[in-house]
């Protein structure tokens, strides 16, 4: 509710004004909140007591989630549509601008895609976070970003029998 309250107004008001400080101040400390909200879900869903089903994770979070967000984008779309009040009903042109309004994101549904996005990775990083191989994966990803740092500016091939800087290396050396 901070967020929106801070920054109903954000744009419509001169940036030298104090009402802009104002609001600038409560939308800026406000704004973790989103971060927040998601980091917490994630240590959630990540818990080592929890046990995924792919089936049911896709039939009861993912597809009512995709459900929701095309009905709202079409709903979004036609709204747009009669609101311009430009276009002929069943037009060609009408059909042009709903396929165009249908594949832009209303603004405010852009946590929605995002929600789909980490609910397909979950199952895949509750594995590497809780599983025994889940700790080669950690030391694949730290070996990986450690060789990056350390090899910035070397070629890919560091020498003789020696595979450099190609991704999980050590994963592939240590663990096959």
């Amino acid at each position: 509710i901070g967020i929106h309250a801070g920054s109903q107004h954000f744009r419509d008001m001169p940036l030298d004004s104090s009402v802009w400080a104002v609001s600038n101040f409560y939308h800026g400390i406000n704004r973790f909140a989103v971060a927040s909200f998601i980091m917490i879900s994630g240590c959630l869903y990540l818990d080592s007591k929890r046990t995924w089903n792919l089936r049911r994770l896709w039939k009861r979070n993912i597809l009512p989630i995709a459900a929701a967000y095309i009905f709202w984008q079409m709903f979004y779309a036609v709204y747009r549509i009669i609101t311009n009040g430009t276009l002929a009903k069943g037009s060609k042109a009408a059909l042009v601008k709903f396929m165009v309004y249908i594949s832009k994101s209303y603004f405010h549904l852009w946590y929605l895609p995002m929600l789909i996005g980490l609910l397909i990775i979950t199952p895949m990083l509750w594995e590497i976070v809780n599983s025994a191989r889940g700790k080669q994966w950690e030391e694949c990803f730290a070996d990986r970003c450690g060789r990056t740092g350390q090899s910035y500016g070397k070629s890919w091939y560091s020498g003789a029998g020696q595979t450099g800087n190609y991704p999980c290396n050590h994963y592939g050396i240590h663990y096959q």
